[in-house]
């Protein structure tokens, strides 16, 4: 009987592991040697696009939270001049024009909460890392972004818990979901020696229905969709809004504009091919409104 309790309690304690392990690889202890680097298995890095100027910028390091390993992500200068920065992301990382993108996901079906882990970071300069999630939903069209979660840190000296919130964007379940590690805060101009550690990380809780969508008080259309020199904004009420905010898909803000009219057309001009976010803030600088558009020149 005592047997049989115990293995009642073993195959409950590895059902919960297996719900709360919902990112692959998620405490970063399984890792293929490739050439002349590591990969953490289930994940890709800027290692590949680094080793091509003979370097490498993200590693399998001991200095973790848990278990054996944890992910070091670094901005490295290379030998021809270029600062490479480190970049590991659940998906694929793809050259495009002079930037990046980042494709694909792993499957994962729950209205998460929060994406919760285990990071410590040393910037250089100005510098910053950031950690992104996003859930995503597979339509005729494409992919819809259901929520993202997004946010920077300064100098963390030590192992610290964060646990950032989703903003969610709609009401449906999504389909996959990506998680997205960078060194630095800007691809194009990262700074030599950003490092970021990251362990141990997770999704947890669950948003049901509107819960934690941002408040749409403020009715938004936007056009064209995606667009290539100019986007359009046309807002149902403006009594209330003060300012329209516009973010890339690393929670940089990149442009901003004082509502004072119902249309407000916005130039692409310095926008690369991508996701963009908005958010539309009241005079008390509450988001009432929020969405998203690509630009595709």
């Amino acid at each position: 009987m005592k047997r049989i309790f115990l293995t009642a309690i073993s195959i409950a304690l590895l059902l919960n592991l297996k719900s709360v392990a919902q990112i692959p690889n998620f405490g970063f202890e399984d890792w293929t040697s490739i050439a002349t680097y590591e990969e953490p298995n289930s994940w890709k890095t800027s290692n590949a696009l680094a080793a091509q100027a003979g370097i490498s910028n993200v590693f399998k390091t001991t200095d973790k939270h848990g278990g054996t390993y944890a992910i070091k992500v670094t901005s490295t200068l290379s030998g021809i001049g270029y600062i490479v920065p480190g970049a590991a992301c659940t998906g694929d990382i793809v050259l495009q024009g002079l930037g990046v993108k980042f494709v694909g996901g792993f499957p994962y079906t729950n209205r998460a909460d929060l994406f919760n882990g285990f990071m410590k970071c040393t910037p250089t300069g100005p510098d910053s890392a950031v950690l992104v999630a996003f859930l995503f939903k597979r339509t005729l069209a494409g992919r819809d972004t259901i929520a993202y979660s997004i946010k920077r840190y300064g100098a963390v000296a030590s192992y610290t818990a964060f646990s950032q919130d989703f903003t969610y964007m709609s009401t449906q379940s999504p389909d996959s979901a990506m998680v997205i590690l960078l060194s630095s805060k800007n691809l194009a101009a990262a700074q030599d020696g950003s490092e970021l550690f990251v362990d141990d990380i997770s999704f947890s809780g669950t948003v049901a229905g509107v819960t934690n969508l941002v408040n749409n008080s403020v009715s938004i259309a936007v056009y064209p969709n995606p667009s290539s020199e100019t986007i359009n904004f046309s807002i149902s009420n403006i009594s209330n809004a003060k300012t329209l905010s516009i973010y890339d898909i690393l929670g940089k803000k990149v442009k901003a504009v004082e509502i004072t009219s119902a249309q407000i057309a916005v130039s692409t001009e310095g926008l690369n091919n991508s996701l963009y976010f908005y958010q539309v803030a009241d005079r008390n600088t509450a988001i009432i409104s929020t969405g998203k558009f690509s630009v595709k020149k």
